[in-house]
């Protein structure tokens, strides 16, 4: 799959088919949802940067999953269940790398259509069968499902969706018309197609229609871009459509050349935390060093990026590259994984942009890669495999410049990325596994 995409260096932004995401949210993954055949439930990611979906474990039978968001204090991602399963109005939280889910609980409700976080971690829902909720953030950041409270009464009206307004003070929510007044879970009134987007203010506590829309086709995924339009998408049409709504003047922008290879998609989910908050790393080697997991699970690739997986993480993996031996290990091909997982190459400047870490490649042609990170002293460290990080080189010397360093078999020099990592070890923000 292909997409016409190029990235804007005087404001930082990536033109994403049209829709704007700031150039530091290339450095995650957005995580979704697609329902599949009645009930079945698989979890999946896209890389922003080289638009490349992944499947996110294995396929979940009868889970009924109907809403996705991520908390933004733990960045940790939430799901929740239809009717349609042994367990409706579940709460589960899905584990980023695996798709594994663990149960929180049973919320109380029917069914669960619409989830999200606003920013003090407070967990928004919607339920079918009662209308808009809300769920404390408890200890450990995980919502305490002792605290859920209905906020606004409206049983059977189907909102399948709900999202932040930037500025966490208006929550918007996507209804669909084609039952209204009957079981929305009946077969929808074909003359009786539309939607309905309403926006509830925290402060006054009251709803208004903002936009509404006849003749629609449904819409289950609502999530705030960075402007403050909607990103949205079409649900159960032969070709799924992707567009953006401006809640201001209610006109929508529709994007038909993005190709989705999934028809029902119930939700999408990324972080704000994670954009805003790219930095530099300082030298740490403790951290890396002196836990035996992190020591032999982690190698040059997770220390470049500043990220622990206990994976043995491998360039491109996380976005379905994988890379064979010795046929791939030479520049390009290792490069070119990289730059799949989002790492960007180093503009001409010089300077990593949205203070993102500066990281370096190098290769022992036929064997093996290695990568260096750059610390906020200037220096460089590096950790080789599941042996010790040091900011050493292999004669023993401080490291000013990998370029000039001395690697040993590591004869060829690739070049410089940027990588979006932060201030604390391990914490790195880069999609990679």
């Amino acid at each position: 799959m292909k997409l016409a995409r190029w990235f804007k260096t005087t404001q930082s932004y990536f033109l994403f088919s049209g829709l704007i995401f700031p150039q530091a949210l290339l450095a995650t993954t957005i995580v979704g949802v697609d329902d599949q055949q009645l009930n079945d439930t698989q979890f999946f990611t896209l890389n922003p940067i080289s638009y490349q979906f992944s499947e996110l474990g294995s396929l979940y039978e009868d889970y009924d999953i109907e809403a996705l968001d991520i908390h933004p204090l733990a960045n940790k991602v939430y799901a929740a269940s239809g009717d349609n399963t042994p367990h409706p109005g579940y709460l589960y939280q899905v584990d980023e790398f695996s798709g594994a889910l663990t149960p929180v609980g049973a919320v109380g409700f029917k069914e669960i259509d619409g989830l999200t976080f606003d920013p003090s971690g407070m967990l928004w829902g919607w339920a079918q069968d009662v209308g808009l909720f809300t769920v404390k953030n408890g200890i450990d950041n995980v919502p305490d499902l002792s605290t859920v409270q209905v906020v606004l009464h409206q049983p059977g009206v189907e909102v399948e969706d709900l999202t932040w307004n930037k500025a966490g003070t208006t929550l918007y929510g996507v209804q669909n018309l084609h039952n209204v007044g009957i079981d929305p879970d009946a077969e929808p009134d074909p003359g009786a197609n539309g939607i309905r987007v309403w926006a509830y203010d925290t402060r006054s506590k009251k709803i208004k229609l903002q936009c509404e829309f006849a003749k629609a086709p449904e819409i289950e995924v609502l999530e705030t871009l960075p402007n403050d339009t909607l990103l949205f998408s079409y649900h159960e049409i032969s070709k799924p459509i992707v567009g953006a709504l401006d809640v201001h003047t209610c006109q929508v922008d529709i994007r038909p050349d993005l190709v989705i290879p999934y028809t029902d998609i119930e939700g999408l989910a990324w972080s704000e935390d994670i954009i805003s908050q790219c930095s530099i790393p300082p030298y740490q080697p403790d951290y890396w060093n002196n836990n035996w997991q992190i020591l032999f699970s982690n190698n040059c690739y997770n220390y470049g990026n500043n990220k622990r997986t206990d994976t043995y993480a491998q360039p491109g993996r996380a976005s379905g590259i994988f890379l064979s031996w010795p046929e791939e290990m030479n520049c390009e091909a290792v490069k070119n994984a990289a730059l799949a997982d989002g790492l960007v190459p180093l503009p001409a400047s010089g300077v990593c942009p949205d203070t993102e870490d500066k990281v370096a490649l190098v290769i022992a042609p036929g064997w093996d890669y290695h990568w260096y990170r750059q610390g906020n002293d200037g220096m460089w460290s590096h950790k080789p495999g599941g042996t010790p990080a040091t900011h050493l080189d292999n004669s023993g010397k401080l490291i000013t410049t990998p370029e000039t360093a001395d690697r040993g078999w590591y004869t060829d020099f690739c070049g410089y990325f940027c990588a979006c990592s932060d201030k604390e070890q391990g914490q790195g923000h880069e999609n990679i596994w």
